[in-house]
Parts: C-alpha cells; sequence; structure tokens
C-alpha cells in the first residue's frame, strides 16, 4: 500500500519558490512507494500548473473561493483578507476536508499554511511544516504571535530549507528539527555559450515589492544610460504587477522587456548572462541554485540562506545594503570585468553538488518517516 503524502501551500504558482520546491521534491519522488497530492485554497492558481502535475499523477485539491478572494477592489480587499473571520471561514474548510481523508503525513509550506494546519490539526498526528522563510508573513502581530506560540510548536516535526532558521527554530521548538537544502536535476540544466556583445541581466520570481524589483528597474534604468549593451529581462507574476507595469512605463526604456509567467525556464536562463535577485527576505532561492547549473554569474542581497550557497566574489557577488546604488555598483563592476567572472562561475557549478535532487529528497523522505 502506497504511503500518502499531503503537501499544504497557500497558492500554486510558477513564480513562487516554494511551489518550486515542492516541484522539484515530486520530480525525485517515488511514485511506486508514494502517493502525493497537494492542498491549495488560493483562487489564483496557475491552471497549466495544475494541468501539469495532474498529467504527472499528483491530485490536486483547490479549497472553495472565500469572500476577500472574490472582491476586487484592492483596498477592501486587503481589509477582508486581514480580519480574522477569514482566517476562520479558512480554517473550517480545511478542518472539515482533513476529517473525511487520511494522511500518512500532512505538510505544510508557507507560515499561512503552517498557521492554518498548525490551528486544524492539534488532534491529527503525523504534521511537518517546512519553513521557507520567515519575515514576511503575517504582518498582523497577533496572527504573528499565534503561528509562532501556537501552530508551529503543534506539529510533529520541522524542516528548515537555510542553516540561519535551522538554528533558530532548532533551539526554541521541542519537536525534531532538521536542515534540508533544496535540490535540482542538475544533469538537466545545460549550458549555452552566448555569444553576442549584450549582457543581459535575468530576474525571474514574484513581482513583489519584497523581492526588491522596484530597486532593480531604478538601478537598470541608471546603467542602461551609461551602457548601451545592457538589457533587462524579467520574468514572473505576482501581486504588486500592476505597480510594477506602472513603472515600466514611467521609465519608458525600450531595454526592459518582461515576460510575464513563462513555461520554459530554460530558455529564459540561456539568454541571460547575469542573475540578480534583490530579495529583502528569502530562504535559499531556487533561482539561484538553477542559475548557477547554467553557468550564470549570480548577484544577490545578502539575506536569509542565500550566503550558505553564495560566497562573495568566491561562487557569487553579495550586496550588503538593498540600495539602488549598491545593485548600480555590482553590475557595474561585472560591465568593467572587475570580477573573475570565469572562475567565480566555476566554483559555483561545483557548489552544486550539495543541491542535487536525489540527495534533496533521500533526505526529505527518510525524515518525514
Amino acid at each position: 500500500m502506497k504511503f500518502k503524502i499531503l503537501h499544504f501551500i497557500s497558492e500554486l504558482s510558477q513564480s513562487s519558490g516554494i511551489t518550486n520546491y515542492i516541484i522539484n521534491l515530486i520530480k525525485g519522488s517515488d511514485f511506486k512507494n508514494y502517493s502525493i497530492s497537494i492542498l491549495t485554497f488560493n483562487n489564483t492558481n496557475d491552471e497549466r500548473l495544475i494541468k501539469w502535475l495532474e498529467n504527472v499523477g499528483i491530485e490536486v485539491i483547490v479549497l472553495k473561493k472565500r469572500l476577500y478572494e472574490k472582491v476586487y477592489n484592492k483596498y477592501l480587499r486587503f481589509i477582508l483578507k486581514n480580519i480574522f473571520v477569514c482566517y476562520y471561514l479558512k480554517y473550517l474548510d480545511l478542518k472539515r476536508y482533513l476529517q473525511n481523508y487520511n494522511y500518512d503525513r500532512i505538510i505544510a509550506h508557507g507560515e499561512e499554511a503552517e498557521l492554518l494546519m498548525g490551528l486544524v490539526g492539534l488532534r491529527i498526528k503525523n504534521r511537518i511544516n517546512v519553513i521557507h522563510s520567515d519575515s514576511y508573513f503575517p504582518k498582523n502581530i497577533f496572527y504573528r504571535l499565534i503561528l509562532n506560540l501556537f501552530s508551529r510548536k503543534g506539529f510533529d516535526k520541522t524542516i528548515c530549507i537555510n542553516r540561519k532558521n535551522y538554528l533558530k527554530f532548532s533551539r526554541i521548538y521541542k519537536n525534531a528539527v532538521k536542515l534540508i537544502y533544496a535540490g535540482i536535476e542538475i544533469e538537466n540544466y545545460k549550458y549555452k555559450k552566448r555569444s553576442n556583445d549584450i549582457i543581459t541581466i535575468g530576474f525571474i520570481g514574484r513581482i513583489d515589492r519584497k523581492k526588491g524589483i522596484f530597486i532593480l528597474l531604478k538601478a537598470f534604468n541608471i546603467l542602461s544610460q551609461r551602457y548601451p549593451n545592457l538589457d533587462l529581462m524579467i520574468a514572473g507574476t505576482g501581486k504588486d504587477v500592476g505597480k510594477f507595469m506602472k513603472l515600466v512605463e514611467k521609465l519608458k526604456n525600450s531595454k526592459i522587456k518582461y515576460l510575464r509567467e513563462i513555461e520554459n525556464k530554460s530558455e529564459f536562463y540561456q539568454n541571460i548572462d547575469v542573475l540578480v535577485l534583490p530579495s529583502y527576505t528569502e530562504g535559499i532561492p531556487i533561482t539561484i541554485i538553477e542559475a548557477m547549473a547554467f553557468n550564470i554569474l549570480v548577484i544577490a542581497n545578502d539575506v536569509g540562506g542565500i550566503s550558505e550557497i553564495v560566497t562573495n566574489e568566491e561562487t557569487g557577488i553579495l550586496i550588503k545594503n538593498n540600495h539602488v546604488k549598491t545593485i548600480v555598483d555590482a553590475i557595474e563592476r561585472v560591465v568593467k570585468r572587475k570580477y573573475n567572472t570565469k572562475q567565480i562561475i566555476e566554483n559555483a557549478y561545483r557548489k552544486l553538488s550539495e543541491f542535487s535532487i536525489d540527495r534533496f529528497a533521500k533526505q526529505f523522505y527518510d525524515f518525514i518517516k
């Protein structure tokens, strides 16, 4: 009989690092021994992604749309989303679902899913939470207290995806805590050497202020006036797409190319030279691991667990202060060949042995059993 696993996530989106974490885990899974389902409750799920998951044998369950998800006025939507009743209704939906189905392990990904699953599952055993990041949700202090004082303490096991969170939570919680790095199918990433003189800066991820996308746009606008051989390619969607598009229109910079959601990430990586990730909060982004596999130089803000994979001027470039000027300076040094880029890229590729999908999947499944 197959071992039944339920992954609980607030949203399925190719722009989401948490979603990509689960996808890579699925790719490394043994379907002969495991039956995998995904439960989500967000109405902005990526339908193409859901179809792909169903085609590879993953059951996807979407809980019904709630009041705030039916409201399109952003101010009213924000108010409704952050009042207690909305979370209480989601809590009831989740509780009803779990009462009707039995799983060997239930795994909550991300702080919103942890908050709800932690409360629902006070009498449910075999619950595991994966702490991807720990600084962006919830803004409401009351919810954060519930998350840290009650929800997370109720899980049987905890997985941290970076050492910083592992050291923090292994001291706080009595439940078993393990550090497990995410992994990718390194052998499937084929490097394609670019021969033109254009240097393309890339960003792939959620279009969200917390990802630093707005300061990247401003920094690039300055750089493109100094260096006409620079392009910027951006891929992803998110809650701040509207504000992002307004800034792009305001800058009137033809060098900025926005691709929205993309089906083929390999094609994106093969058309950029430098990946810039100016996030304000992160775990260990899979996009960095993917970029390294494509022999792409990485410039990233030193937050979360990024320094566990990016060592400054050894496996990438770290910026300490996430401002327009620091991003401009870092990219400008690349353009002026101030770094030993070839050596940095080679070092980064060697580092990838720690982030293989086989190692990731084995550690994950050994731990959750």
